[in-house]
């Protein structure tokens, strides 16, 4: 149907998920296949990292939460780009003094994931800066 009449493009024409396509970009733009962490790595990063700096007045799923839709949706690199990021469609409000709580929470396990050598998805799909520099 998206092609027409014109078969002789089936050939050329390739399916694959999102992901696969991210994938073999990120493959080409630095030679090596992305290693992202899955969704339990992550949250234990984050509990972790929150009980090491004593935040507790969250929930692991907040956490989890705010990370996946918030912090690495938005690629977000400082408190002030947290700070100021609008938080459309969130259930829970929360303001700048708990946005500051959290915000080392989130850097610490930003580090720690690159450290191991992950990069979420949206980092994959949206390189800022190479793998090495992150």
């Amino acid at each position: 149907m998206l092609i027409g009449k014109e078969s002789s493009v089936i050939p050329r024409v390739t399916v694959t998920p999102f992901r696969g396509v991210a994938e073999e970009l990120y493959q080409l733009a630095f030679g090596r296949r992305p290693h992202a962490p899955s969704d339990k790595l992550v949250s234990d990063a984050l509990a972790k990292v929150a009980e090491d700096l004593g935040v507790t007045e969250f929930t692991a799923r907040f956490l989890l939460s705010e990370w996946s839709n918030v912090i690495d949706a938005w690629q977000l690199d400082s408190a002030e780009a947290y700070a100021e990021v609008p938080r459309l469609g969130r259930k829970n409000r929360i303001g700048a003094k708990q946005r500051a709580r959290l915000w080392p929470v989130f850097a610490a396990t930003r580090k720690a994931i690159n450290d191991r050598g992950f990069h979420t998805w949206a980092q994959i799909l949206l390189p800022v800066s190479t793998p090495e520099t992150n």
